[in-house]
């Protein structure tokens, strides 16, 4: 797979960062930073390569070879010496979506996504322990320490369920079923075309067939999950509901271009024969990707190191 991260080692001292971008299909400016309260251990930049190497592959292959880890750059606390770090120039742990740092108390040990918000919004950073990634054995109840990595990334990224399992991918949505309200919609880009799916809800407790969709949109995930009414709305007529439990799918073409890396998010509503609306369906987020050439093979990191002045 294409998946080539290039390493930076920096020293951390400033305090502004630049955030996550897509370069072609791969992500760039990814900072991975240390706490000052790690003592130092140069095998833990290895270990955070190789999680984040393995963690693009799998991202890789998961998001149907669409995008990858292209470049990332590690920073390491300023009471760590050596002849290969640098002076870090906007970099700084407090701006770092990755943070490598001791235990939180309610956590131990175990990765997990800092989020203010719930499902579907896109998390503060990752908090990954030293322990996790020198012992191997905490990595059992969760897979290899690459796909943990993409796990944290997609909740990081895109606000994604949360938990592991080997039956379920990383993108899996749990919503609980509830009355005329959808719950899995699913929403796909292709040049600019959007297709939407979902399970049909019914008319009530998920018998029969509902009376009609009003389907939104909006570039904005909080404005379409609070302001569903002024969002965008989608022109669906002449299509009727299906009866329950039936796929749904809608296809309709963008009134505008869509540019390379853009996040759309999507909402659906039902009504019943006796007008009443349902809650909004679960909403789903459709990322435009236009291809790229594969990327070439990893096999050996490109690892630059930035010397100390």
């Amino acid at each position: 797979m294409g998946s080539r991260a290039v390493f930076l080692l920096w020293m951390l001292l400033s305090s502004t960062s630049t955030g996550i971008k897509l370069d072609g299909n791969g992500y760039v400016d990814v900072v991975i930073a240390i706490s000052s309260r790690v003592s130092q251990d140069n095998t833990l930049i290895d270990k955070i390569k190789d999680m984040v190497t393995e963690g693009s592959l799998h991202l890789y292959e998961a998001l149907d070879k669409k995008v990858y880890l292209k470049e990332a750059t590690i920073l390491v606390p300023p009471q760590w010496n050596s002849k290969d770090f640098t002076r870090a120039r906007t970099e700084s742990f407090e701006k770092a979506r990755i943070r490598i740092d001791n235990p939180n108390p309610a956590y131990g040990d175990e990765p997990y996504t800092n989020r203010y918000g719930k499902c579907g919004i896109e998390g503060e950073y990752i908090h990954v322990t030293p322990n996790f990634l020198r012992n191997n054995t905490l990595t059992k109840p969760y897979g290899s320490k690459g796909r943990v990595f993409v796990h944290e990334w997609a909740d990081l990224r895109w606000g994604i369920y949360d938990e592991y399992s080997d039956k379920k991918p990383f993108y899996y949505s749990n919503d609980h079923i509830e009355a005329t309200r959808i719950t899995d919609l699913n929403a796909e880009i292709q040049n600019n075309t959007v297709l939407l799916s979902w399970t049909a809800p019914g008319e009530d407790l998920d018998h029969g067939t509902a009376k009609s969709y009003k389907i939104k949109w909006s570039l904005d995930f909080k404005m379409l999950q609070f302001n569903f009414s002024n969002a965008h709305e989608v022109n669906i007529s002449g299509n009727s509901p299906q009866e329950a439990g039936s796929v749904e799918q809608y296809l309709f073409n963008l009134s505008f271009p869509v540019k390379n890396g853009t996040t759309l998010y999507f909402a659906v509503q039902s009504e019943d024969k006796e007008n009443v609306k349902s809650q909004i369906s679960n909403l789903a987020q459709a990322l435009k990707i236009i291809p790229h050439p594969e990327p070439t093979e990893v096999s050996n990191l490109k690892c630059k190191i930035i010397k100390l002045p």
